[in-house]
């Protein structure tokens, strides 16, 4: 009979590429400032926030355990890991934890001898991010592009306002709002269908504001690196909203289940790409952890 870990853990996977774990190590703690006084034992400390979590990972890829782990799994993680456009910075999931967003620190590949067609792959991880916990991840559905998009707005607007310097200080003499930036750029596209380039000439404003967060100076450079961040992650969102609004409309088209499946499971079957979940979400309101054996789900066609 399966034990509870067998039975709740999940499948660990790096951008959605999915691979067997032998050994992990979870390791976070707090920052703190220490300050002394003469002539008194001890010390006072003063709490600076949590550490990142550090992820350390001994994957065992072969083939003589899987066929599809040696060469097909080993290599879509090297290719993950040394991509130059994502840089390092993907969504892991953890067993244990479930999804978050992480920088790939190093990576190890040994092999020895005594255990042929394979090797075991070590990847060290480290989270990326501000103001999260690992509880908060668990089983969570990635957010559709427009909530997160919105999300980081609000983000990016709280750390100006937390540097404590009057706003139009910072951004060309005026006041500023990402936020309402972003509430515009939304009303635009939704206003109407839009043609490609018109899209296009809309991201370019919401680009040109967003650059204006990137450029100013500000005093504490922790905050302006947690904005920063922010605005990045924020443009990536837009970007993918537009692309969204851009693209020709296809027909869907109705598939019955057969199996249970939830909706990474089913874009990743259906739609070739389990990051395209969000628009099984949007196609089938319900649980999208959960779509029954048996039930109709709606997905756009190719």
């Amino acid at each position: 009979m399966p034990n509870y870990w067998e039975k709740s853990l999940l499948t660990a996977s790096l951008n959605y590429v999915e691979f067997p774990v032998a050994e992990r190590s979870v390791n976070t703690g707090r920052n703190f400032a220490r300050y002394i006084y003469p002539y008194r034992d001890g010390q006072g400390v003063e709490d600076l926030g949590r550490k990142v979590y550090q992820f350390s990972l001994t994957v065992p890829l072969f083939r003589g355990v899987s066929p599809g782990h040696y060469p097909d799994t080993y290599d879509r993680l090297i290719a993950i890991i040394e991509d130059d456009d994502l840089r390092g910075e993907v969504e892991y999931v953890d067993p244990e934890y479930g999804p978050i967003n992480v920088k790939i620190v190093d990576y190890g590949w040994r092999t020895v001898p005594e255990q042929r067609d394979g090797g075991v792959l070590t990847i060290q991880l480290e989270e990326r991010g501000f103001e999260q916990g690992l509880l908060q991840n668990l089983s969570s559905p990635e957010l559709a592009g427009r909530a997160r998009a919105s999300q980081l707005a609000q983000d990016v607007d709280f750390g100006m306002a937390a540097l404590g310097l009057p706003l139009e200080e910072q951004i060309d003499g005026g006041s500023f709002s990402l936020t309402a930036a972003w509430q515009q750029f939304q009303a635009t596209i939704d206003a109407g269908a839009l043609a490609a380039d018109e899209v296009a000439a809309v991201l370019d404003e919401i680009t040109l504001v967003t650059e204006k967060v990137l450029s100013f100076s500000a005093k504490e450079e922790l905050q302006r690196f947690s904005i920063y961040n922010a605005a990045i992650d924020f443009l990536g969102a837009s970007q993918d909203v537009a692309s969204e609004a851009s693209a020709p409309v296809k027909a869907l088209i109705e598939i019955v289940l057969a199996e249970d499946m939830d909706a990474f499971g089913v874009a990743a079957r259906y739609l070739g790409n389990a990051g395209r979940a969000d628009e099984v979400i949007f196609q089938n309101p319900g649980d999208p952890l959960l779509y029954p054996r048996g039930s109709i789900v709606v997905v756009p066609g190719s």
